[in-house]
């Protein structure tokens, strides 16, 4: 997966097809770097890229649905708990 931000660009992997947290990530100055690495070192071209949608603000940009840690938008982060947004309601799924 790849996220561009104000900062960079991250490539994010994965060692599981189902949504999730990424295993590790790599930074980028710029997009192109990003897709070249992803291209050179783990086969992936640009015709097996898929768009996935922005994220509401505050949430992990890793996931494809919208998942957060509770607080972190208040600066009072919950580390250890995660909140999945389904049908429009927040649920708790870790924690």
């Amino acid at each position: 997966m790849v996220h561009e931000c104000d900062d960079g660009v991250y490539l994010f992997l994965f060692e599981m097809e189902e949504d999730g947290a990424c295993s590790s990530d790599l930074w980028f100055e710029c997009l192109e770097d990003a897709l070249e690495a992803a291209q050179d070192s783990y086969c992936v071209d640009g015709n097996q890229w898929n768009e996935i949608p922005e994220s509401p603000e505050h949430c992990q940009q890793d996931w494809i649905a919208p998942a957060k840690i509770p607080g972190r938008e208040s600066g009072n982060s919950e580390w250890g708990k995660l909140d999945l947004l389904r049908d429009g309601r927040w649920i708790r799924i870790m924690g």
